[in-house]
């Protein structure tokens, strides 16, 4: 039996559970939760009450969602988009997501003709959710996904957050489609920042990790002196945060016509920095000894610290280090490049790497040398390296005031010229054709003094038995002496 048109929308029959107790067929009120005789006088007059009216009011401002309800129109889609796409280039280019409080209503007045922006509703705080459990849970399930399936290397340093919170920063290096790719991986907390609260930490997280130290690292550790890198802090503490000390070194830098540069911080993290620190030391350092000088005699609050620049500076071992160090680092620097580059490069990495090493020794060989040629006042000793065909065991011992380089030169020139009377060494040359071992030429002893040093001559000319000299070299020496200097095995004599 159908129900009353009038009754519709709030009676039904009662459940038979319920009405298990009668045998009569009742009605039930489905907003007022009663039951009720099924007779149409009785339920006309029920629908008259004050309670069931109110009720069935209720019920019927109550409509059923339609099906399309349920699902995502185009245009909240869109607004979705626009949301994380904005939200994704805040933290891209570091934009403050408290810019959002102002952004979106600023879009919204510019682009009034889009429903996109009218129906935006970006804040801080939404930004803020979007990119940590939006983008950023994606971004990372994505990425452990390409991790399963394929070696990967990790890359760790440490961060301090604003909050002055430390952190264990973890990037992971893989390759895509033979392209090397870098991505964050993890940001953790830890107690201290130092190098091996650091390693305790990842080796904890992953007990059979293969460590392999920073390579570019590891070529820029460089032996400073400790006195030498306090010097060039301080240098830089000195003049940076005072006017008045910068415009005094300027009148110093007009003095000495130097170029009025400013002195540089060498950074602790930043190691290619320290090349143009030295640098720019080496180019400023007669003005900074000068201006030391005078200040720290006159300076009476900075007294000490311009005193210990000051000694620092006027040690002469000190410009020899900075001018050591701004010949070997760019070496450092042009390797630590190749080891830093996006390319691959790992197929040219060994002879690189190999060509810095003996350019180090070449330079260090040729620092040698340049030292010896350079030498005065000395007396030498010279082999014949005889014929590829006929070796020579003899030598020439001689003695010079001139530089070493200079005399090597002469003796070149008497045997290109042919004097055989200039020196024993050229008449043994141009008679034999034997080379004479000119750049592995020895020095045996060092007197500023003249006649010390002819006589150191003749007495190493008499303790050499496979000597070229003649015989006039040896004629100034008393024979006593010649006799006693014979019996001796030492082959240096001194006096």
């Amino acid at each position: 039996m159908g129900i009353i048109p009038q009754f519709r929308g709030w009676l039904c029959q009662e459940e038979k559970e319920s009405a298990a107790s009668t045998s009569a067929v009742r009605a039930f009120c489905k907003v007022c939760k009663i039951a009720q005789v099924a007779k149409k006088s009785e339920l006309q007059k029920y629908a008259k009450t004050q309670k069931q009216i109110r009720n069935a009011s209720l019920l019927l401002t109550i409509k059923q969602p339609k099906m399309s309800s349920f699902l995502s129109k185009r245009s909240d889609v869109q607004v979705k988009e626009a949301e994380i796409k904005l939200c994704v280039f805040a933290a891209e280019h570091n934009i403050p997501f408290i810019a959002f409080d102002h952004l979106t209503a600023l879009l919204k007045k510019i682009f009034t003709d889009s429903e996109t922006a009218k129906n935006m509703t970006l804040c801080s705080t939404k930004a803020t959710c979007i990119i940590r459990n939006v983008t950023g849970e994606f971004g990372l399930r994505k990425l452990i996904s390409i991790l399963k399936n394929q070696v990967f290397s990790i890359i760790i340093d440490e961060s301090t957050t604003i909050d002055s919170k430390k952190n264990l920063v973890v990037i992971c290096r893989y390759v895509v489609d033979l392209q090397i790719s870098e991505s964050f991986l993890a940001l953790i907390e830890v107690p201290e920042a130092n190098a091996r609260t650091l390693f305790e930490k990842i080796i904890d997280i992953i007990p059979d990790l293969f460590v392999m130290r920073c390579v570019c690292h590891s070529f820029h550790i460089v032996a400073i002196p400790d006195e030498v890198e306090i010097c060039c802090r301080e240098i830089y503490a000195h003049f940076n945060c005072s006017a008045k000390r910068q415009n005094i070194l300027k009148e110093f830098q007009e003095f000495c016509n130097v170029k009025p540069h400013k002195m540089l911080h060498p950074s602790q993290t930043r190691w290619l920095s320290l090349h143009a620190v030295i640098k720019r030391l080496i180019e400023q350092y007669n003005v900074l000894l000068l201006y030391f000088a005078g200040t720290y005699l006159e300076d009476t609050l900075n007294k000490k610290q311009c005193e210990k620049i000051y000694r620092i500076l006027e040690k002469p071992s000190t410009i020899l280090y900075l001018d050591f160090l701004n010949f070997f680092l760019p070496l450092f620097i042009k390797l630590n490049m190749e080891m830093q580059s996006e390319d691959i490069k790992i197929h040219i990495l060994y002879e690189r790497i190999e060509l810095t090493l003996k350019t180090i020794a070449d330079c260090d060989s040729m620092l040698t040398k340049t030292d010896k040629d350079r030498r005065s006042d000395v007396v030498y000793k010279i082999n014949c390296k005889g014929k590829p065909d006929e070796p020579c065991n003899l030598c020439y011992i001689g003695t010079t005031k001139q530089l070493l380089r200079q005399r090597m030169a002469n003796h070149k020139s008497d045997i290109r010229l042919k004097n055989p009377e200039k020196t024993a060494l050229a008449c043994h040359t141009i008679e034999t054709g034997h080379q004479p071992d000119f750049e592995g030429v020895q020095i045996l002893a060092t007197e500023k003094h003249t006649s010390k040093r002819y006589t150191l001559e003749t007495l190493h000319i008499i303790n050499s038995k496979n000597n070229m000299n003649r015989k006039q070299d040896t004629q100034n020496i008393s024979a006593v002496y010649c006799s006693l200097v014979s019996d001796t095995n030492n082959s240096t004599v001194y006096i």
